[in-house]
């Protein structure tokens, strides 16, 4: 009798193992259509980014990550402080592609790539553009503390808008440094320290891939402006006449003689109050006729003087 409650037990445990094992090894076909999906998914991209001009990884590139096949994107993975940006769960033997954005600059690798078992790795280099400028005074020597702007064409340079990023300000060799430039453009920068800029020097340089460097001179602003004489005196009043001119701001005083009928430009005046006094050296009667008048000249104005405009009669 123990015997056989023996072998029932042992049979029945037989039994319940089989079965246990039968069950746990069936797997449906939605399981199974899981795990194959969870192995494919078994690949990881690593890119890092590398600017050869900077010599530095580009941290904080946002990394976007596409399917070739149809142009899809899976991912978008910021860069960490070693320039890598890692992509998880990727597709076995897929082929992708990415770009990237560093600091406004969009870039975009070329090359596809298709992705292994386990970690893939890629190292991605770009030549970033920058432009260092030097600034140095008439002497030839360093000009530490300037200010530099920096515009995107001459209409933004020439009515100050429109600076790129912010203004930047020398440093001891007297150098500034933009970065993550357009390739292919040219730009024009405006330097200021106190009274002086580098108006009468370099202010625009074109830019390629890579390093670019101007170098400008500051001198002091000189404001000028543009005076004519004119002759138009007939008749009796005809003839030579003398012109005195003068910057009753700065008492600078020169002489000239126009013949009737023509005309003398005087380029490159400092600005100021002029007075211009006239007197008929020939061809008068009795007395010479003579006049006089006074404007102001501004920077880059044109003033003219014209005898007709000025004279008294002869006393």
């Amino acid at each position: 009798m123990k015997k056989l409650i023996y072998l029932l037990a042992t049979s029945i445990l037989a039994m319940g193992l089989m079965m246990g094992c039968s069950k746990k090894d069936d797997v449906t076909p939605e399981e199974k259509q899981k795990q194959e999906e969870e192995q494919s998914k078994n690949a990881t991209l690593k890119i890092t980014l590398y600017d050869k001009t900077t010599q530095t990884y580009l941290s904080g590139a946002n990394t976007v990550l596409y399917n070739a096949s149809d142009d899809a994107m899976v991912a978008v993975i910021v860069s960490n402080e070693k320039g890598i940006a890692t992509f998880s769960n990727l597709d076995i033997s897929k082929t992708y592609y990415f770009g990237f954005v560093y600091e406004g600059q969009e870039y975009e690798a070329e090359d596809e790539i298709t992705v292994e078992k386990g970690e893939n790795t890629i190292n991605y280099t770009v030549e970033t553009t920058i432009l260092t400028i030097t600034v140095k005074n008439s002497n030839g020597n360093a000009v530490s503390g300037a200010t530099v702007r920096l515009y995107g064409n001459f209409s933004d340079y020439s009515n100050e808008k429109n600076i790129i990023g912010s203004s930047l300000y020398t440093d001891s060799k007297g150098q500034v440094t933009f970065y993550n430039l357009s390739s292919g453009s040219t730009y024009y920068f405006k330097v200021i320290n106190d009274t002086q800029n580098n108006e009468s020097s370099t202010y625009y340089k074109y830019c390629s891939n890579g390093s670019n460097t101007a170098s400008t001179t500051i001198k002091e602003e000189i404001k000028r402006g543009t005076i004519v004489l004119e002759n138009n005196a007939t008749g009796s009043d005809g003839g030579e006449y003398k012109f005195v001119v003068t910057n009753t701001t700065t008492g600078y005083s020169i002489i000239k003689y126009v013949d009737s009928g023509y005309s003398l430009t005087l380029e490159d005046l400092p600005i100021g109050s002029y007075t211009i006094d006239a007197e008929q050296i020939d061809g008068y009667l009795f007395k010479p006729t003579k006049g006089s008048s006074s404007k102001v000249l501004q920077n880059g104005s044109y003033l003219t003087f014209s005898t007709s405009n000025m004279l008294i009669l002869g006393i």
